[in-house]
């Protein structure tokens, strides 16, 4: 008796996980576009694969919807950590975002100048609140969700800190950080602007 409890209690358990895989899963919200290559002389076509509305394979740059379009996401290579903050746009590469399917609608957020080595985390100190490039690993700091607004902008959050905190900016110095969850307040929007 006690072992056809058990068994029926597993296949409980794995229905939900699979219920919870499936739904998390948006083959609605993946579109695959055929373009024509521009690198080389073969008229032989291209896939494109996007997401939420933007290229996975283009890096873009991240500008806040509270700051303005005139400073873009970057990395403060001065700081131990690699912390993160708006800058001036230039042609800084550490301004050059990539996002990486991780599946389910998950991303890892990498920039060109550190490669995929380096990863946008959060560091592990109690508080959880500062934004940095650490290595790249299996870590849920590194697993990053983005919900698209109705406006076009994003919020985005982590498995680590959960949706309960969204990646923001501190108003007076443009600082990154994660701040208590607030999705309508522009220092937690975002936009992404694709690099030409």
């Amino acid at each position: 008796m006690s072992s056809n409890w058990i068994t029926q209690l597993l296949l409980i358990l794995c229905l939900q996980m699979a219920v919870i895989a499936i739904a998390r899963n948006d083959p609605t919200n993946y579109v695959e576009e055929t373009i024509e290559a521009k690198d080389t002389h073969e008229k032989k076509p291209v896939l494109k694969k996007t997401r939420n509305n933007f290229d996975v394979s283009a890096y873009y740059r991240l500008t806040n919807a509270f700051k303005g379009s005139r400073l873009a996401l970057d990395v403060d290579e001065q700081t131990n950590n690699y912390d993160l903050k708006l800058n001036p746009i230039s042609d800084r590469e550490s301004q050059h975002w990539h996002f990486v399917p991780l599946g389910n609608g998950v991303y890892s957020l990498r920039t060109r100048s550190f490669g995929d080595e380096y990863s946008l985390d959060i560091i592990n100190d109690g508080k959880n609140t500062i934004p940095h490039l650490a290595k790249t690993g299996q870590y849920t700091g590194q697993f990053w969700h983005l919900v698209r607004r109705s406006d076009g902008t994003y919020n985005m959050w982590n498995d680590f800190t959960t949706q309960d905190k969204l990646l923001g900016v501190i108003p007076s110095s443009g600082v990154a950080k994660m701040l208590p969850k607030a999705a309508s307040e522009a220092k937690q929007r975002w936009r992404f602007v694709k690099i030409e």
